[in-house]
């Protein structure tokens, strides 16, 4: 439980900072923390889980795993392409402001959505799916 505590105030750290981020310009910085604020959200997941992430393919693969057993179009978009296009983004700064707020967008949408699955799983303590492999 330790853990995932670490990875929930880890994500909320991020999240704030990734605002600062934006407030001071610093599009490609604010890009890969709201990536690091939704990936920490999918590492309790599966910690919660007993499936810990351990590398960017298995971050992919739970977090299309998650969406599609929620049935959330929206929550792999904001993972799959959007998460991973600020992701890339940090290094290459090749988005334009109007392309970063709309990635931007989706992202928080998908940290909002995480971050309901983790209370929802705490509050009935359940289990996702007994399939993340």
């Amino acid at each position: 439980m330790e853990k995932i505590e670490h990875y929930i105030n880890q994500s909320k750290v991020l999240l704030k900072n990734a605002n600062l981020m934006v407030k001071k310009q610093e599009y490609n910085k604010a890009g890969e923390m709201l990536w690091g604020a939704m990936t920490s959200l999918l590492k309790a997941i599966g910690i919660m889980h007993n499936k810990p992430i351990r590398n960017h393919k298995e971050i992919i693969k739970v977090a299309k795993f998650i969406a599609l057993i929620k049935n959330d179009k929206e929550l792999n978009e904001a993972i799959v392409n959007s998460g991973q296009t600020l992701h890339a983004n940090f290094y290459e700064n090749f988005l334009d402001l109007e392309v970063f707020k709309e990635h931007q967008e989706k992202v928080i949408k998908g940290y909002n959505t995480l971050f309901k699955i983790i209370l929802e799983s705490k509050v009935n303590n359940k289990v996702i799916s007994d399939e993340l492999e």
